[in-house]
């Protein structure tokens, strides 16, 4: 039934070549994938085997961080290494990505084998993918909830996993240049905003969009962690910021916004006209922040 609604979400939302590969992704069957011994949570295609194993050793702190820092899955993890990049693509659409969670399934790219230092963070924010759209629902996660949250809390997550190209410093100026993104507060079947949406490059829109999430952590973590109650109890992100934060996202974005205009008032009230107090910026991003503006002016 899962998939079968998975289906019907693709059909909606793509058209033409695109849909016809993601539908064929989405109902491949993974019968030819054997469990390694040592780890049967990492199954792999004959010929894969070794670099079935290397991602094994790295699959349990990474579900780790993602239960720690996120949530529980609800369901068992399986990753799935294919054995060539044309297999990787009839599984995940694309033959770009590093790795790809599509419908309630995680491949990881056999491109990472001559990457073999990102294989932890890439993997932890994939991960980060499948326990969300485990918790709410393929639907929901797919149509309900802003790109932008979803990848900025994949990338916090896996401490910059999928942002490697674009530094917290160069996200700064950027913002600061005004060449931002504009945060959302519920997703689209239709009309996603996407890095293209805000005329931005993926790595800077996935690092500033990280920022924004990394800043509300740091706001209060135990209201942090709630987001993933009230979103599975089908709150949208708006529905979520005003009953955690009091706030709604757009008011969130322009007080992370007021923290970078004013980097030394970080115990201070700035004058922003939008909010009478602005919540201070945590220590590490201040002092990222801080180091930017010393260099920048």
């Amino acid at each position: 039934m899962k998939y079968a609604l998975s289906i019907l979400l693709s059909l909606l939302i793509l058209n033409g070549c695109t849909q016809v590969k993601t539908v064929l992704a989405l109902t491949r069957s993974t019968d030819n994938f054997l469990p390694l011994k040592q780890q049967p949570r990492v199954k792999y295609e004959n010929g894969s085997e070794k670099f079935a194993e290397i991602i094994s050793q790295n699959l349990d702190p990474a579900v780790r961080t993602i239960e720690n820092k996120q949530g529980t899955f609800k369901k068992q993890v399986i990753v799935y290494v294919p054995n060539s990049i044309e297999s990787f693509t009839s599984y995940c659409a694309s033959p770009y990505p590093s790795a790809c969670v599509i419908g309630y399934r995680l491949f990881i790219s056999p491109r990472l084998i001559q990457q073999k230092e990102r294989i932890p963070s890439v993997l932890t924010h994939e991960l980060s993918h499948l326990q969300l759209t485990q918790d709410i629902g393929c639907w929901y996660y797919q149509t309900k909830l802003p790109v932008w949250f979803k990848e900025g809390l994949a990338v916090y997550m896996s401490n910059g996993g999928g942002a490697e190209k674009v530094t917290v410093q160069k996200a700064v100026a950027a913002i600061k240049q005004r060449k931002t993104i504009t945060p959302n507060g519920s997703g689209s079947l239709l009309f996603r905003k996407t890095a293209g949406s805000f005329g931005l490059k993926t790595h800077m829109f996935y690092r500033q969009s990280e920022l924004f999430v990394q800043w509300l952590h740091d706001l209060d973590p135990g209201k942090f962690k709630k987001i993933f109650f009230l979103l599975g109890q089908g709150k949208t992100l708006e529905e979520t910021f005003k009953a955690l934060y009091g706030f709604s996202v757009s008011q969130g974005w322009k007080q992370f916004i007021c923290g970078l205009k004013y980097p030394k008032l970080i115990t201070g009230r700035p004058k922003c006209r939008f909010m009478s107090i602005v919540p201070p910026l945590s220590a590490d991003l201040y002092k990222q922040y801080r180091e930017h503006y010393q260099d920048n002016g």
